[in-house]
């Protein structure tokens, strides 16, 4: 199966800049975006976009699990929030994961509700010993008793998984920021399922 034609580039020193102009980049041609932001910790990445791009009318709905951390944010377990929201309203759902994007993507397709082409963008991150959850890796055709027997060494293919993951879903091109091996920012649109898409979700 082929992958997303991707768009690579290194960011400046800081990590959280290139989240801000991924994002920044996602939205250059709407003058309104309204954003569903699942994973927004104090929301800082989204309050400095607001500030770079006064031009433009950028309306968040937050949603953070840590009590406390955001006084603007629904508080809660975004993969239990998912399936109840109407995401038909928004234009970009931001997944700024610590950890790996899959599960509150699939979360997404399966809810449905989004917009055809939404914009969905990610942090992908390869934390402790390089760990991702193993089912994404039978997207490219390992089996779970492979994967089972040495977990490890079958890690190194998580972005050829998350790529082939994408094009599964009908995503044509990701943008991809890279700033070191473990850490990936990245940007698509996120097509309506159709009948080449996914459905065993």
């Amino acid at each position: 199966m082929k992958n997303p034609r991707t768009k690579i580039k290194k960011t400046d020193n800081s990590y959280f800049l290139g989240k801000v102009k991924l994002r920044e980049k996602m939205i250059q041609n709407l003058d309104t975006v309204r954003v569903l932001d699942l994973y927004a910790g104090t929301g800082k990445i989204w309050k400095t976009i607001q500030k770079r791009n006064k031009d433009k009318k950028i309306i968040v709905t937050s949603v953070e699990k840590e009590k406390g951390k955001n006084p603007d944010a629904i508080e809660g377990d975004s993969l239990k929030i998912i399936p109840g929201l109407d995401l038909s309203v928004y234009d970009l759902i931001d997944l700024d994961v610590y950890g790996h994007p899959y599960y509150p993507l699939k979360a997404i397709v399966k809810n449905g509700s989004y917009k055809d082409n939404v914009i969905i963008t990610m942090t992908d991150i390869q934390v402790g010993y390089g760990g991702i959850p193993l089912e994404i890796l039978t997207k490219i055709n390992f089996t779970k008793k492979q994967i089972k027997k040495i977990p490890t060494m079958f890690y190194k293919f998580e972005l050829d998984a998350m790529l082939n993951y994408l094009y599964n879903l009908g995503v044509k091109k990701v943008i991809l920021y890279r700033p070191v091996p473990n850490k990936k920012y990245m940007g698509c649109r996120l097509p309506k399922k159709g009948e080449n898409h996914e459905h065993n979700l």
